[in-house]
């Protein structure tokens, strides 16, 4: 199969649709520049801003994965330039090796299910915490509202690369460690990147900040030591299988001022404040 005949570029005027929910499956798609909003619709017919994707990410994956129709409605926020990639290509990489293949494919459809069943949450919970539109709800997350991570610790300040703190006004925001290996950059998008050394601590995928309405949640994304937020143990994946469904889905709501943010257990010593 040559890559280039099932991959083509296309742009995207601001406010221009390109997918919308419930629609059949085609294509996936990676943003190569500009940025694009995600809209679903709860059970009452409401439009609910999901969040905002940039340069990098990838969407529509989830209906070709899962053999559905289109999961949320996607626009293009500014101009916008994607690559539309053929789910062939995606299809292509499980057959190399029948067996792992198949294994493969079972891993990716059990997150991506996951994933949509959060979607649907996250919509849900929108619709009872705030009643204003998603549009003022997107506005309000770039021109007013914005939180601060800020390193306490020695060993938090070199996982932010040396930098004492950073302003958060993109939401979800997804915390990970740095890795070299460009696969792990494929199955762990994240908007920061802390460094980490052996034996890790801080997963590739570690946690997640989300902004529903005025209230803001942390939630562990599935890591091995999970974190401690405001003293509470917001648990990791060392458990028992059949609870880990529960694990991805504990969410902490963050206080208004300054909460403190621990990934794995405190004698690490990653230390974070996270100041709203």
């Amino acid at each position: 199969m040559n890559k280039m005949d099932n991959i083509k570029v296309q742009n995207y005027a601001p406010g221009e649709l390109i997918i919308r929910e419930g629609d059949e499956t085609d294509d996936f798609f990676i943003i190569l520049s500009g940025k694009a909003e995600i809209i679903k619709k709860n059970p009452y017919s409401k439009e609910v801003s999901l969040g905002i994707l940039e340069a990098g990410e990838v969407f529509g994956e989830l209906g070709i994965i899962l053999g559905l129709p289109r999961q949320a409605t996607v626009r293009a926020k500014t101009n916008l330039e994607v690559e539309v990639i053929s789910p062939r290509l995606f299809s292509s990489y499980f057959s190399f090796d029948k067996e792992i293949g198949d294994r493969m494919r079972a891993l990716v459809q059990t997150m991506a299910e996951r994933i949509r069943e959060n979607g649907n949450r996250l919509a849900m919970l929108e619709t009872k915490t705030t009643d204003t539109t998603s549009e003022s709800i997107f506005i309000n997350d770039l021109k007013v509202r914005k939180i601060r991570l800020i390193a306490v610790s020695e060993t938090a300040l070199k996982a932010l690369n040396g930098m004492q703190g950073i302003d958060i006004v993109k939401f979800p925001f997804r915390v990970g460690r740095y890795s070299k290996r460009s696969s792990d950059r494929l199955f762990h998008r994240n908007d920061l990147y802390l460094y980490d050394k052996k034996p890790y601590v801080i997963s590739r995928s570690h946690f997640v900040i989300y902004r529903v309405g005025d209230n803001f949640f942390f939630q562990d994304s599935s890591s091995q030591n999970g974190c401690i937020v405001n003293g509470e143990k917001v648990h990791g994946t060392k458990k028992q299988v059949r609870s880990i469904t529960k694990r991805i889905e504990k969410k902490v709501q963050l206080k208004k001022g300054e909460n403190e943010i621990y990934l794995g257990s405190e004698k690490e010593d990653i230390h974070f404040r996270i100041i709203i």
